[in-house]
């Protein structure tokens, strides 16, 4: 364990320091290896002695724990949302992006999608099913529940833009070229759900077709009067 590696070291150390003062001292390890009736090596003296405080290798056991959920629950979501986008189901992915990624509550998703609470209420089990079968069928194991769940699939899913369109797919957004259910579905992030993202692609692609539309005039301009212009 992380604990027993880094007592060893300690405990070298502890003894090359008062090896190296050459003076007749009693170490803390000695005594309370040597004490009376503590004799019995085969029990742990320093269980005595043990700190109510996490050790080392529980913050690392609790950090590898949180990475290994992570990845799992990242490889569950990216699976749900690439289902939606592959059955041009997007009116469940865009209640699932208010919902996990806005945290928004059932009620207002009901609002804003013209459905009942309860209909919203059933999708969000769905989904959440979906996502915790996904999981077991991993290495990891935990307990999926309750709202730091909730708050970790909202971490993740900003982090790793799960369900952000490409660049190109904006841009035939831009263009009005995308085919109807794609083109409301944009529309529906960029301009409902208002992903600062995104709607930051969109501007700097508009900023690019206008320059690139102010060239093209510039160049056509120069081309129709150069038969004109006098060497």
């Amino acid at each position: 364990s992380v604990e027993t590696y880094l007592f060893t070291i300690l405990r070298r150390k502890i003894i090359n320091n008062y090896r190296s003062q050459h003076v007749d001292k009693t170490c803390l390890l000695h005594d309370i290896y040597h004490k009376a009736g503590r004799e019995d090596e085969s029990r742990d003296p320093f269980g005595r002695i043990a700190s109510p405080e996490a050790t080392a290798s529980w913050y690392a056991r609790r950090d590898e724990q949180h990475e290994c959920q992570s990845q799992a629950l990242s490889g569950a979501l990216r699976k749900l949302v690439e289902a939606f986008k592959k059955q041009l189901n997007f009116r469940e992915l865009q209640i699932v992006e208010m919902l996990f990624y806005c945290r928004l509550a059932n009620k207002d998703v009901a609002k804003i999608m013209d459905m009942t609470e309860q209909n919203i209420g059933v999708i969000k089990h769905r989904c959440l099913k979906r996502v915790r079968e996904s999981v077991s069928q991993t290495s990891f194991s935990s307990d999926l529940t309750g709202p730091d769940f909730e708050t970790l699939l909202t971490d993740l899913w900003e982090s790793l833009r799960l369900s952000c369109p490409k660049r190109s797919t904006i841009g035939a957004y831009l263009l009005e070229t995308l085919e109807p259910p794609w083109h409301d579905y944009v529309h529906f992030h960029l301009e409902t759900l208002g992903c600062h993202f995104c709607r930051a692609n969109l501007s700097d692609l508009k900023d690019q077709t206008t320059q690139e539309e102010t060239s093209r005039l510039r160049k056509r301009i120069m081309e129709s009067t150069v038969g004109f212009l006098h060497k």
